[in-house]
């Protein structure tokens, strides 16, 4: 056998029917076009400065021993903004956010960081004034 191939047997695999649904083409049109004026509709507001977000914060430095941290706004929000807060610590705890005025709000966590950590942050507007 040295020096020869191997021979291998053909493997017939199963086959299946195709069964065309004929609701799925109308669907994946419906569909796309739904999409379309979804994404047509936020570019729109993106445009006009209409944003449903205030900021977002990668790597806020939190300090250890911390138990709360106020963020303050570069640019204070109207009067009577509504928004809410995601907050994402690097270190095993839980938070909870107090907003306290549309100038700042305070992070508050369950444990301190044992060494100086980070943070990330994202401001959410939940009512958008006109």
């Amino acid at each position: 056998m040295a020096g020869q191939a191997k021979r291998v047997d053909a493997v017939t695999l199963p086959t299946y029917p195709i069964v065309q649904d004929r609701g799925l083409g109308d669907y994946l049109r419906n569909l796309t076009g739904n999409l379309q004026w979804t994404l047509d509709q936020l570019t729109t507001a993106a445009d006009t400065g209409l944003v449903p977000y205030q900021t977002i914060q990668v790597a806020v430095t939190v300090t250890n021993g911390a138990v709360g941290q106020i963020e303050t706004f570069a640019i204070p929000l109207p009067a009577g903004t509504q928004y809410g807060v995601i907050v994402t610590p690097h270190w095993p705890t839980a938070v909870w956010v107090s907003p306290t005025s549309v100038a700042s709000f305070t992070v508050n966590f369950t444990a301190s960081p044992t060494a100086t950590s980070t943070m990330d942050l994202m401001v959410y507007l939940t009512q958008l004034l006109p």
